[in-house]
């Protein structure tokens, strides 16, 4: 296995095999839960998992528009 397939099944184990709207619906998941902890004024811990889920939303956007473009994944045979 080459570095790049470990790297690969590494980032899929990470993601998964998202679809487009399930990667969209968790980063305006993050952003909502930001604007809350704004609007709050609310603790670190609100900050750090809004963070977290919009960079889990960006990084599966990216696997899911890799996978599509490629024909991968939940859209193989499409």
């Amino acid at each position: 296995m080459s570095e790049d397939a470990g790297d690969e099944q590494l980032w899929r184990s990470i993601v998964g095999r998202p679809a487009i709207w399930m990667a969209v619906a968790w980063t305006a998941l993050g952003v909502v839960w930001l604007v809350v902890a704004g609007v709050e004024g609310g603790d670190a811990w609100r900050w750090i998992v809004g963070g977290a889920w919009i960079a889990l939303g960006v990084g599966r956007i990216a696997v899911a528009v890799w996978d599509r473009r490629h024909r991968r994944g939940r859209y193989a045979g499409r």
